[in-house]
């Protein structure tokens, strides 16, 4: 079986409990993947006020980022 995790908003696959989730499912012989998504940084997106719209931390741009992972 093939997985595919997903991080959260300001995320990585880096971080919290994904390194951990996928090294279990790797142990069990799966196959994983665990793209690191476009995100704005904390900052970027506080410094740029309430009304700013994120820069890479769109739908569009996560889709794109899943549509090379189905390749």
């Amino acid at each position: 079986m093939k997985f595919v995790l997903f991080h959260g908003a300001f995320g990585s696959p880096k971080n919290h409990w994904l390194p951990d989730l996928k090294e279990k499912l790797e142990m069990l012989n799966q196959e994983v993947i665990a793209p690191q998504f476009p995100v704005d940084t904390w900052d970027d997106i506080t410094n740029a006020g309430q009304l700013s719209h994120p820069k890479f931390q769109t739908l569009e741009h996560w889709h794109k980022t899943f549509d090379d992972i189905k390749k």
